[in-house]
Parts: structure tokens; sequence; C-alpha cells
């Protein structure tokens, strides 16, 4: 899920408050799928989670609740991907100049 169904995704939860709400109300709401989302609670129960089926923001977690740290979390994370992206394709590429070197 991209950074920005993920913001929707918390926002609307944020707004939804302790009681939480629905995962196809969550999905009608916010124009994200109920198997994307089901996915997202799944991978992310550091942000969210689903008690009685139900979906709200984990107020336990690394970031106590707050959308503004865990949209913080989430752009770190991302970066760090960016980042060993890069690195993998400069390793491709200088291995690519070996190869070319050593077969001339």
């Amino acid at each position: 899920m991209d950074r920005e169904k993920v913001e929707r995704v918390l926002r609307h939860l944020e707004s939804a408050g302790r009681q939480g709400t629905g995962v196809i109300s969550l999905s009608n709401a916010i124009g994200v799928s109920p198997s994307e989302l089901r996915k997202f609670v799944s991978e992310r129960q550091d942000f969210v989670k689903m008690i009685d089926g139900k979906v709200m923001l984990n107020r336990f977690g690394t970031a106590k609740g707050s959308v503004d740290t865990m949209l913080a979390n989430l752009d770190k994370e991302l970066e760090s991907q960016d980042k060993q992206y890069y690195w993998f394709w400069l390793v491709l590429a200088l291995s690519g100049v070996v190869l070319f070197i050593c077969r001339t």
C-alpha cells in the first residue's frame, strides 16, 4: 500500500476514535479494497489492530496512536528502502562495467 493510502487509512481511523470501524465501512469511506486493507492490517500491526472485527489505531505500539508519528516512521522506512535500491543498482552497474572490461 502506498503512503497516500496509508495516510487516508490512518486519518480515517483517527477520526473513528477508540471504537474503530469495520473493514467494509473503512473500504467504502476511503476507496481502498477490503483485501488490501486486510493485508495492511496483518502487515502493520504496529500501526493498526483488529479487535472484534473492527479496525482501530494501535494505541499501544511504538507511536502510541499518533498518526503523525506513524507517518514519520513510514517515511523513514520508505527512505531506507530507496537507499537499498540505489546500492543494488550501483553494484549491478559496476559489475557490468567490470565484466565489459574483462571481456575486452
